[in-house]
């Protein structure tokens, strides 16, 4: 496909993939949301859990302590409920993701701030202080948006912030700071750690499930547009596979050049030959097929028994239309060659080739859809094929290709000579037709 049609699609299909990616988006803060739920109140549970362990001289100094850790789960709790709610009423919006994320790693560093506050210690023991072991839950709500930016901004905002806490002097470090030291280090606030830890992972196990679902997805995918291949050409399967069900089904308009080439009674020769060799001979015809439209960037649309119908679109449609055709019968010649030196007649086939416009899409039902061509255009090159044989040549375009086809773009327009015009079965009006290559007279034992 040329750098046109494919800057065509991604205009048409850019705008759809977009929508999608901001739904997953938003998809993936609701999962944030529910799981900053559930943090919250398994982080309440826990705390209720080892506040009565905690030494009684202690109790003073670590109620302030705890009031901010209840904040903190507080605060964690309604973030998670309103952006539960605003997404669940479709009222959130993309960039919020950034304010709910930017709130995330800001309690980190406020409660942190505020437990050196409330202890009176140096900034360099930031980290004795539980709630720093908040950030690695943080940074894995961070890792289920799937947004590497957004990833980048939370490291970054929460090493800033313990970077700038750890250079912090309290105006007068409190005597008792060895002490309060210890109990900040003590079994109840590690198990509240260990917590966190044990949490942080949670939502790490969810982000790879998701990941590892997402990952299964691209590859069923990949495998059935890799199938999908099989059937159809490829360009058309990467079309039909990156388009909507309803805009395949639609369809459109455009502008293309089609080719039909045809083995020279087929029939009569294949009768009471054995299966196999005529299996290899329909094969190397497709090969020899497939080379000679690779070389002039076509698209093979469907074989039909010893037929093939091929496609040319975007630019230079004719020029490489006719290209296709004189490679197919060099093709054609250089089998014959190959078949003659073992004592096997030479092979010879019909092209036509007109260009105009057709109707591409998926049609059919439910049960059976096919992606398919179809209009006067692909009529009149079917046509042009069939007066290969009246007009005892190989090759018959229309005016209306040679029209679009200059000598510059198509070398091979010498040696082209007029036809006589007439009215090709199903169509109204004359057509000037044009040919080139006489079929060879050595296979008489193979004309129809």
């Amino acid at each position: 496909m040329t750098k046109g049609l494919v800057a065509r699609l991604l205009d048409q299909f850019q705008a759809p993939r977009v929508t999608l990616l901001h739904e997953a988006q938003i998809e993936a803060e609701r999962l944030v949301a529910l799981l900053r739920i559930g943090v919250s109140v398994g982080l309440f549970v826990a705390l209720q859990l080892t506040v009565d362990q905690l030494p009684s001289a202690a109790l003073e100094y670590l109620q302030r302590q705890m009031n901010l850790a209840y904040l903190t789960i507080l605060a964690y709790f309604l973030i998670g409920v309103g952006s539960f709610l605003a997404v669940r009423c479709g009222v959130f919006r993309v960039w919020m993701i950034w304010g709910v994320a930017t709130a995330d790693c800001g309690f980190v560093i406020v409660n942190t701030w505020l437990g050196l506050m409330n202890s009176a210690l140096p900034g360099s023991m930031v980290f004795a202080l539980p709630s720093v072991w908040l950030s690695p839950m943080v940074l894995a709500f961070a890792v289920l948006r799937f947004n590497p930016m957004l990833q980048a901004y939370c490291v970054a905002l929460i090493a800033l912030g313990l970077l700038g806490l750890s250079f912090g002097e309290p105006p007068q470090i409190n005597p008792d700071a060895t002490a309060r030291l210890m109990t900040a280090m003590s079994v109840p606030p590690n198990v509240m750690r260990i917590v966190m830890l044990v949490l942080a992972g949670g939502v790490l196990i969810v982000a790879a499930l998701r990941t590892r679902t997402l990952l299964r997805r691209s590859i069923v995918e990949a495998e059935e547009k890799a199938y999908l291949t099989r059937y159809l050409p490829a360009q058309l399967a990467a079309e039909m596979a990156d388009s909507r069900p309803e805009a395949l089904r639609q369809g459109r308009h455009r502008r293309a050049g089609v080719l039909f080439v045809d083995i020279r009674a087929f029939t009569r020769w294949s009768e009471g030959r054995d299966p196999e060799e005529v299996g290899a001979f329909i094969t190397e015809f497709r090969r020899r097929v497939e080379r000679a439209t690779a070389k002039s960037r076509g698209i093979i649309d469907k074989y039909i028994g010893d037929a093939a119908m091929i496609l040319f679109v975007d630019d230079d449609a004719a020029a490489r239309g006719v290209a296709c055709g004189e490679a197919l019968l060099a093709e054609m010649e250089d089998w014959s060659v190959a078949r003659r030196a073992i004592g096997d007649a030479p092979v010879t086939v019909g092209i036509g080739l007109h260009i105009g416009e057709v109707f591409a899409g998926v049609v059919g039902t439910q049960e059976r859809l096919e992606y398919t061509v179809f209009g006067d255009t692909v009529n009149v090159a079917a046509r042009l094929q069939e007066r290969c044989k009246t007009a005892g040549v190989s090759f018959v375009v229309s005016e209306t290709v040679l029209a679009e086809a200059p000598e510059a773009r198509a070398p091979a327009r010498d040696g082209w000579f007029p036809l006589q015009a007439e009215v090709l079965r199903g169509r109204v009006g004359a057509i000037a037709l044009f040919g080139r290559g006489p079929i060879a007279s050595g296979n008489a034992e193979t004309e129809t």
